[in-house]
């Protein structure tokens, strides 16, 4: 089952979240990390609306799932600080109370 198909296209495996993108240009050359990459170097962009996307996508899959709250905690600990985390940190108590109120709406 893919995520998003089109121009960029988002898959899972058993392993991994694959990316692929229609012309090739994945963005990689808009990091300042790929200033003297090495040959062996690999990395992929993908845009902020399919990003988003996707995201909401996989969340509803953990909400039906009830993995979310578990995702949620196990983010938190792990990237504690990180930009990301710490806005997920600032609205956990929120996110988590909607997350247990649709688990107990099945």
């Amino acid at each position: 089952m893919a995520y998003l198909r089109g121009r960029t296209y988002v898959w899972p495996s058993r392993d991994y979240l694959h990316v692929w993108v229609a012309d090739g240009d994945d963005g990689w050359n808009e990091s300042g990390w790929a200033v003297g990459a090495s040959a062996g170097a690999s990395g992929v962009a993908i845009s902020w609306d399919a990003l988003d996307e996707l995201v909401l996508m996989r969340f509803a899959e953990l909400v039906r799932e009830r993995r979310a709250i578990a995702a949620g905690e196990r983010a938190i600990a792990a990237h504690r600080g990180n930009g990301g985390c710490v806005e997920l940190v600032a609205a956990w108590d929120t996110l988590r109370g909607m997350i247990v109120s649709l688990d107990s709406t099945d």
